[in-house]
């Protein structure tokens, strides 16, 4: 996940849909939940990164 933080965001989201189906439709259920588990993990990393404010786009935080 740590290459992740450098993707966009958009195209990790079809990747994680992408990969998340396949795994579903041939029943690889350890597979299919480490996937899981490491997309939660993911987004809690990027709040850290955005409420740091050290993010490169597109996951800068926007103030207004």
């Amino acid at each position: 996940m740590i290459i992740a933080l450098g993707l966009d965001k958009e195209y990790l989201e079809e990747c994680y849909q992408f990969h998340q189906k396949i795994l579903n439709n041939e029943k690889r259920d350890s597979e299919l939940e480490y996937l899981n588990d490491s997309y939660k993990e993911y987004h809690v990393l990027m709040e850290l990164v955005r409420e740091a404010g050290t993010a490169l786009p597109p996951y800068q935080k926007v103030n207004k």
